[in-house]
């Protein structure tokens, strides 16, 4: 999953037209957020901040591992830096960027 192979605009398409998959468990019980926090294939900022602007709470949610998306994102340590840094801020709840408006 990339920008490259249409990663963020299908990210982008599900949030806006279906914003409560954002809040969908999987059979695991990791929420999308914590999936991408453990992707290793070009996952960007931009998908995160796609995902946790359709659920703001997500960032303080624990998923299967029982980790929360910054924990696992950092423990897995396959986000850009960019990334990483967001979801930090995020769950300090000082994120310094604006809400992400989705367009497509």
């Amino acid at each position: 999953m990339s920008d490259d192979d249409g990663g963020l605009e299908a990210i982008q398409l599900l949030v806006n037209d279906y914003p409560e998959t954002a809040m969908q468990r999987n059979s695991n019980g990791d929420l999308p957020i914590h999936f991408i926090c453990g992707r290793e294939d070009g996952v960007t900022l931009a998908m995160v901040r796609a995902l946790l602007s359709a659920y703001p709470d997500a960032i303080v949610e624990k998923g299967y591992r029982n980790m929360k998306p910054y924990t696992l994102a950092v423990d897995e340590n396959c986000l850009p830096e960019d990334a990483i840094a967001f979801l930090k801020s995020a769950e300090k709840g000082q994120s310094s960027s604006p809400p992400l408006t989705l367009s497509v």
